[in-house]
């Protein structure tokens, strides 16, 4: 099959957050399903920062540094829980992405967030400037919700899922 290519244009990537973190203490055990399935999807983001930046800066992702990101690099997103998004910044800040093009949308307690209040808080993230296009990094199963949510709100979109090999089409 053909290598799906991120458009450009990519005005952010965000990362719907997986189930409930199993947490204990400081360390996050990836051991855990819920938990690896978190960082899969986050890990699969920043590769897709790094396609678009290598693009923009001319270079090979091999290439990239946290400065290139920085200076070309839409925002990695994440969208979550109020209890979920604290784990998910740790996992970033592990990867070494640069936490400052890291933005979060917290779409409520644990038991009131889902798909809708995801995106309702998206939209409001997205206020000032409704962006042209914007990829979602969720899981096959939760895929079809979202792009009918995407759907309704206008979004032009493409996601990806972390059974995938990295760089290939996801659903769009």
């Amino acid at each position: 099959s053909d290598e799906y290519k991120i458009p450009i244009e990519t005005e952010g990537v965000i990362i719907l957050s997986a189930k409930e973190f199993i947490r204990e203490g400081e360390q996050i055990d990836y051991s855990r399903p819920e938990n690896a399935e978190n960082k899969a999807r986050i890990e699969i983001g920043i590769e897709i920062i790094k396609q678009v930046v290598a693009k923009k800066a001319n270079k090979s992702i091999e290439e990239i540094k946290n400065e290139d990101i920085l200076q070309h690099a839409p925002p990695l997103i994440l969208s979550g829980t109020t209890e979920q998004l604290p784990i998910m910044k740790q996992i970033v800040e592990e990867l070494g992405f640069p936490m400052e093009k890291l933005e979060s949308v917290d779409c409520g307690q644990k038991g009131i967030g889902n798909t809708k209040t995801q995106f309702e808080t998206i939209n409001s993230h997205f206020a000032e400037k409704k962006p042209g296009h914007i990829t979602f990094i969720t899981s096959d199963w939760h895929a079809p919700r979202v792009k009918r949510t995407g759907d309704k709100n206008s979004y032009a979109f493409c996601f990806f899922h972390r059974e995938l090999v990295k760089g290939q089409q996801g659903n769009k």
